[in-house]
């Protein structure tokens, strides 16, 4: 029996979950609603990374933090690159690394301390082997794992379910094997209950993973408006709230009509399960 000591988990939200031009009135009401930090999708605040200037994204920082929230963690880090692939080539690659180094240069200036890696479409593993592409992912990570420690940040890589077009890695348990082998500091695995949730996995699995869960999303099939999807939160936040993971939970959900409700309603579901310090908004 896992015995873990209470403590508060903070609470975060994707701005994915708002319309870019409402950027202002979300972050308000984020703060007012008593979520602890907002995680961003970069290029949806600043477009391409390398483009932006560190001042500008310190001053974007500034004004999260004068609204008392935190930015915890970076998702669709890979959104829009060009030229950028874990299988395809070496030059893939290479360009594939200097997009995420420049990404943990961002993350560090945010003082975010985890990069999610997801992006299915860019990590199809064509005709290599499974053995084959997994040795080429070990590499990949122990490659890029001293710049991300060196900033303070964790890349997470994520297991992404097949009903999102993904080929490599795909369940909760190979995403912890991939990091189990990387082992090394600033990779960890991340931890996402819609993919738990789309591919039936037993909630247990969380416990078995625990000591490698860098960063936790709750989310629902399809991105959809958290406590919409007809899931049941309840076994995976038991599971959650008895690990030994004490960082963030953080909401990812997509963009709805009435997103200002939706926000309220993820507020109330995730902190009640996830986080129970969190009281009713």
């Amino acid at each position: 029996m896992r015995v873990v000591p209470q403590r508060q988990r903070q609470l975060s939200v994707s701005n994915l979950a708002w319309p870019a031009d409402k950027d202002d009135e979300a972050l308000d009401l984020v703060a007012g609603l008593g979520f602890d930090g907002v995680e961003l999708a970069p290029g949806k605040v600043f477009g391409n990374l390398n483009l932006v200037s560190l001042d500008d994204v310190r001053a974007y920082r500034r004004q999260v933090e004068d609204r008392g929230l935190m930015i915890p963690a970076l998702q669709g880090i890979l959104f829009g690159v060009q030229g950028a692939h874990l299988f395809e080539s070496s030059a893939s690659r290479e360009r594939m690394i200097a997009h995420l180094y420049r990404v943990a240069e961002v993350a560090e200036a945010l003082n975010a301390k985890v990069c999610v890696f997801g992006a299915p479409s860019l990590r199809d593993p064509g005709a290599l082997s499974a053995p084959e592409a997994l040795n080429v992912a070990i590499e990949f990570l122990r490659t890029i794992a001293p710049e991300y420690a060196s900033r303070g940040v964790e890349l997470c890589f994520e297991a992404n379910p097949p009903l999102y077009q993904c080929r490599f890695v795909t369940e909760t348990e190979e995403a912890f094997e991939l990091v189990e082998q990387v082992n090394a500091p600033g990779v960890a695995m991340q931890l996402d209950t819609g993919t738990i949730f789309i591919n039936a996995e037993d909630p247990a699995v969380i416990g078995r993973v625990q000591h490698r869960i860098g960063h936790v999303h709750v989310s629902e099939p399809n991105l959809l408006p958290i406590g919409t999807g007809g899931v049941d939160h309840g076994p995976l936040a038991d599971e959650v709230r008895n690990s030994t993971y004490s960082g963030w939970i953080s909401i990812e959900m997509k963009l709805t009509g009435d997103w200002r409700s939706a926000l309220r309603e993820a507020y109330n579901l995730v902190g009640t399960l996830y986080c129970e310090t969190k009281g009713a908004a």
